[in-house]
């Protein structure tokens, strides 16, 4: 999958990650930070493990993909992260809450073309606007400074700030922008939640 993905992606295998080679590295810790650092994801939802359950033996993915598929899509939204299942004559057990996706097909063992060709026509139909130049913060967490920088950018040209909140967490968002609220020479800022 790799080689047929590289023509629309920089594509790095989970496992050849360098946050997953580091010694003393505990590896919930490096696959929680993976999101942050991804645009998309595709899981293979393989027929790894055998379900006995009440309607007979069925083939099931492995539990790790499945917790690391909705890490993903809780993370990048489902439009971003890609669910890849074998189709023909093998059938995988899929969560009742995923079985109205639209997922991308393979047929196994290693048949991937038609996964990948789904899956790059998804990178391009969701891919993040052009971008020739960005100087923001690198992730979300670090915002603060490039915040108020903006913010005294345009005080010293005399313009009015307004900043639109759309944190879930409030407090954080503010919390920064408190700083340059005390100061008595500030009043051209607008804050909107």
């Amino acid at each position: 999958m790799r080689d047929g993905l590289s023509a629309v992606a920089d594509v790095t295998v989970w496992s050849e990650s360098v946050d997953f080679q580091t010694l003393g590295t505990l590896f919930p810790d490096a696959l929680l930070q993976q999101p942050e650092k991804v645009d998309f994801a595709a899981m293979v939802l393989g027929p790894d493990d055998e379900l006995v359950t009440d309607a007979g033996i069925l083939l099931a993915p492995r539990d790790n993909v499945v917790f690391e598929l909705g890490l993903f899509m809780g993370h990048l939204g489902p439009q971003r992260t890609f669910m890849v299942v074998p189709s023909g004559g093998v059938q995988v057990k899929i969560l009742s809450d995923l079985a109205g996706m639209i997922w991308a097909k393979y047929r196994p063992p290693a048949r991937m073309a038609d996964a990948v060709k789904k899956i790059s026509e998804g990178i391009e139909r969701n891919s993040r606007r052009n971008v020739l130049a960005y100087d923001g913060p690198p992730s979300v967490h670090e915002f603060k400074t490039t915040l108020l920088n903006e913010a005294r950018r345009l005080w010293q040209r005399n313009e009015h700030v307004t900043v639109w909140n759309f944190a879930l967490d409030m407090s954080a968002t503010w919390a920064p922008m408190y700083e340059s609220l005390v100061e008595p020479k500030i009043r051209n800022l607008t804050c909107v939640q």
